[in-house]
């Protein structure tokens, strides 16, 4: 192959560089070889449209070779017929014309471009506080990433748009305000007591952040001394349907998905809002999805009719890769003092975590639901926990230990009316 068949690629710029380099050392290795004929047209069309516009560029195919080659990038990847070497490491991939998943979607977090916007972009992070006080956390962009044509060109940019550290932030929530500046990848994070004498009333309650001319909203609950629990939840394969434990499932689900178009999973929606004893819980979710993600998964909860939940999602980067839940559910257990109930998957590790808190902090953890989605083999992961595949076992089993309401839980999970039909007397 000429030389001129190889062209150079710009570096990504932070966090894209931080982003590939994961997705090239740990995420890429583990998927399988995908034929995209395989698949279905639409999910087809788009990875190859991601590539393809790029032909007169770096990426070359031709008679079933094809080269790739990235300068300044953390690594190089380069594939010419049969194999692919990424970083120093040589992995299979399917032979030309069957394009690979994998190469696809490495070759689309590289080359996607936000385009230009009208200015830097704040995200405030929907969360729980206490009547004195709440802490608020958040992140600016220094560019707002564009709506972009396609749902993956949406979801790259999400994931790659330029951070601001050193931004400064003002915060403000029902009278108090404070000013900080970013830190690491634009994250800010804000203790707000509130106004001197005064208590912040328990509900529902806007907080605004602003940065130069650009504000945003989020919501904050104030959870009430009488709040009965909380409720804490996972977000993949627990609401939606991500199939976290089947990698290239997994990827489609997370660049080629959005809050329009992800399953959610039938009946969670009805079984939160049935939850109450007698009041309402408060929700919050813990989840591996990263904090870029958090106007996606707002949007899919409130589509999904769940009820408002604080969004504590995972800063992605190399340290936050593991061991991201247990911390962030021991503060929230900390931060209230109300007995909680967990909400997980069997997919990957929910059931450790929740074992592991209850064991932590005795007496604190009424129920742990955990839904079937794979890798139940292991009957002893479940101990003491209610394993589910239909959402109304669940829901059934907190009417009978005091958690939900059973009026509410007999009209949400109501068998359909049949309808008959007959013919013209």
């Amino acid at each position: 192959m000429s030389r001129e068949d190889t062209a150079p690629v710009a570096p990504p710029t932070a966090p894209s560089a931080r982003i590939v380099s994961h997705f090239f050392m740990t995420v890429l290795p583990s998927m399988p070889a995908v034929d995209t004929g395989s698949m279905p047209d639409r999910v087809g069309k788009t990875l190859q449209r991601s590539i393809f516009w790029l032909q007169d560029a770096p990426f070359r195919y031709r008679g079933g070779r094809a080269s790739l080659q990235t300068t300044g990038a953390p690594g190089a990847l380069r594939r010419e017929g049969p194999d692919a070497a990424i970083m120093g490491r040589t992995v299979p991939v399917s032979r030309a014309p069957a394009l690979n998943l994998r190469l696809l979607l490495a070759t689309s977090l590289l080359f996607v471009s936000a385009a230009a916007s009208a200015g830097p972009a704040v995200l405030l992070y929907p969360a729980l506080g206490r009547t004195d006080g709440v802490v608020l956390q958040g992140q600016v962009l220094k560019e707002a990433p564009s709506a972009g044509s396609s749902v993956l060109s949406r979801n790259l940019r999400r994931l790659t748009a330029p951070t601001w550290k050193g931004a400064r932030v003002e915060v403000s929530f029902l009278g108090a305000t404070a000013t900080v500046t970013s830190g690491s990848e634009g994250h800010f994070e804000v203790n707000l007591p509130p106004p001197e004498g005064a208590a912040f009333p328990a509900g529902l309650h806007l907080a605004q952040a602003r940065v130069a001319d650009v504000d945003t909203l989020a919501r904050v609950e104030i959870v009430a001394e009488a709040t009965p629990f909380l409720v804490i939840s996972d977000f993949d394969d627990t609401l939606a349907v991500s199939h976290v434990i089947r990698p290239v499932k997994l990827m489609e689900s997370a660049l080629l998905r959005d809050a329009d178009s992800q399953e959610v999973v039938p009946g969670m929606a009805d079984f939160y809002g049935c939850l109450r004893a007698p009041s309402a819980p408060a929700f919050a979710l813990v989840s591996g999805s990263p904090v870029q993600y958090v106007p996606r998964v707002a949007s899919f909860l409130g589509r999904h009719r769940f009820p408002s939940f604080a969004l504590y999602l995972r800063n992605l980067g190399p340290g936050t890769l593991s061991n991201y839940k247990q911390p962030e559910i021991r503060r929230l257990l900390r931060q209230f003092s109300q007995p909680v109930v967990l909400v997980g998957d069997s997919g990957e590790k929910d059931p450790e975590i929740y074992a592991q808190i209850r064991e932590e902090f005795p007496g604190r953890v009424k129920a742990i639901y955990i839904r079937e989605a794979g890798r139940t083999e292991n009957a002893s992961r479940f101990q003491d926990m209610v394993l589910f595949r239909e959402a109304r076992a669940a829901a059934e089993h907190a009417v009978a230990n005091g958690l939900a309401d059973g009026a509410c839980v007999s009209e949400a999970f109501a068998p359909a009316a049949s309808v008959s039909g007959g013919g013209v007397p």
